[in-house]
């Protein structure tokens, strides 16, 4: 057993910690939902970074739907406007029509 002394008389047994357990599920569906949909949207279109972006907003917008924890919601929150963010190049290349498809040769 690997246990950590905290505050001098307690002891902090990993394996027993639960610190998720409160918004567990919801994350554990909220991420399910984002999986199915990135899979769903590059079957369809043929994009990686379109299923990028829409799994971003399926994970936020799942977690609003499901009234998770605000920590957790505002965390997708971020993560979302990141990852939008990081893909604005390939938006652009979307919208111009120039973007790569999967499968498709240089």
């Amino acid at each position: 057993m690997v246990s950590v002394p905290v505050a001098d008389h307690d002891v902090f047994d990993p394996r027993q910690a639960r610190l998720l357990s409160g918004c567990e599920d919801a994350l554990r569906v909220a991420v399910a939902v984002a999986g199915a949909v990135f899979a769903l949207t590059i079957w369809v279109t043929r994009y990686i970074s379109a299923g990028s972006i829409a799994a971003a907003v399926a994970l936020t917008v799942t977690t609003v739907a499901m009234d998770a924890p605000a920590a957790v919601t505002v965390g997708t929150m971020i993560a979302a406007v990141i990852i939008i963010h990081r893909h604005r190049d390939n938006l652009a290349r979307l919208l111009a029509g120039t973007e790569r498809r999967v499968g498709q040769r240089l």
